[in-house]
């Protein structure tokens, strides 16, 4: 299902299904918002980015800490279930998925994950989505008495429902990491407004531990090999990550991965390799079409799940990327990021962790990707923000995580 369909579907049917279901909440008199010390099965919904996922990790980590008995289950589209196994704490019994590839596949598992919802018993459900509907109605339908999700509070449009029993303060000017756990800190909180007004200034970033697969990682150090087995194991080897992933708009210029390919490569002892999807081969057809060296090669499509990416990470040095998925997974690995920002803002959504770079021009226009517009640009496609950094600079920078000169 294309982002556009999502949109529609979120706005036209959203919109009074939500109004339907805060009615029926409203008739039916649900009990008040209570604290909740014991709750017996929480379920998180967190449909979307894939990389959100790894942002979300303290959060589950406090879940854990408070609600140690508790049953915690997650609901998530099923393409990006890979994520969760790199977050090693929610059993695969208790993981609930939805089918993003059309709109009646979407509709048909909704309706199956309503049913398997049910069936669990949810006490309590926390979306994480930014002013989502779909995830919004699925929470209300969930069966939960606890209800806890962002809210608009006084701003206008975003309507989701009234029917969130802790409706949560979305802050923009929050890292999503902390904002997610104002979501766990709010199923204690009573009368206030609004429900959450903690401090997070101790706060430590989080990252799970990879788990240990020797055969995996012999996997991807034989497709590493295959790839580049003209080059000597002193080379160092920098990825690039050209595609910008379901927002073209997050992309750096293709031209400028061309032109930094030409200048890395000038180095005898760098070699370059483009990852992506299996679709993303045209990146690299563009990329060796400008460059004609044996020293770039192909990895699009040679890593089939998550796990896959990170291993091939710790054997890599460098990682050039736009903010998305393969930066948050670069994070629990070796390598070192390097992640353009523009249409969405590092204060938001930077990895947790040191080790990366985020370059981030900060223009009048930037970020315009938020949950004010659902995410939808309204940039002419000519991304200065990202474009503001040319090749030069991002080879320095590649240079020197290398520890390396021109």
């Amino acid at each position: 299902m294309n982002l556009s369909a999502a949109r529609r579907l979120d706005r036209w049917i959203g919109i009074p299904a939500c109004a339907l279901l805060s009615l029926f909440h409203w008739l039916a008199r649900f009990a008040p918002r209570r604290r909740s010390d014991d709750l017996g099965s929480i379920l998180l919904i967190q449909i979307s980015e894939m990389g959100s996922v790894l942002l979300a990790y303290p959060m589950l980590c406090e879940i854990r800490r408070r609600y140690s008995e508790s049953r915690v289950s997650i609901l998530i589209f099923a393409k990006n279930r890979d994520s969760l196994e790199l977050l090693g704490r929610i059993a695969p019994d208790n993981i609930i998925l939805l089918d993003d590839r059309g709109v009646l596949g979407f509709l048909r598992s909704a309706l199956s994950a309503v049913v398997s919802m049910r069936r669990l018993g949810i006490d309590a459900v926390i979306d994480l989505e930014l002013f989502s509907r779909s995830s919004a109605i699925l929470a209300a339908l969930s069966g939960a008495r606890i209800r806890a999700g962002f809210h608009r509070h006084s701003m206008e449009g975003l309507y989701r429902g009234s029917f969130w029993t802790h409706p949560v303060l979305y802050n923009p000017y929050q890292h999503m990491s902390r904002n997610f756990a104002s979501l766990v800190e709010a199923l204690q909180g009573d009368s206030n407004r609004p429900l959450v007004k903690s401090g997070f200034e101790e706060a430590k970033p989080i990252l799970p531990s990879p788990p240990q697969d020797e055969a995996r990682k012999a996997r991807m150090a034989d497709v590493l090999a295959q790839a580049c087995g003209r080059l000597g194991t002193e080379s160092k080897i920098v990825l690039l990550n050209p595609s910008g992933g379901a927002l073209p708009i997050r992309a750096w210029p293709l031209e400028n991965y061309i032109e930094l390919s030409r200048r890395l490569l000038r180095l005898k002892e760098i070699a370059l390799g483009v990852i992506g999807l299996l679709e993303d081969a045209r990146f690299y057809s563009r990329i060796a079409e400008g460059v004609d060296s044996a020293r770039l090669f192909d990895l699009t499509g040679k890593t089939s799940h998550v796990l896959d990416l990170v291993e091939l990470f710790d054997l890599c040095d460098v990682l050039v990327t736009a903010d998305g998925g393969p930066a948050h997974f670069a994070s629990v690995s070796s390598i070192h990021s390097v992640i353009f920002f523009g249409p969405e803002t590092p204060a938001l959504y930077e990895p947790l962790g040191g080790n990366h770079t985020c370059l981030y021009a900060g223009i009048a226009c930037s970020p315009c990707l938020t949950a004010y517009n659902h995410r939808r640009t309204p940039c002419d496609g000519d991304n200065v923000c990202v474009q503001r950094f040319s090749p030069a600079q991002v080879e320095q920078i590649v240079l020197d995580k290398l520890g390396m000169t021109a």
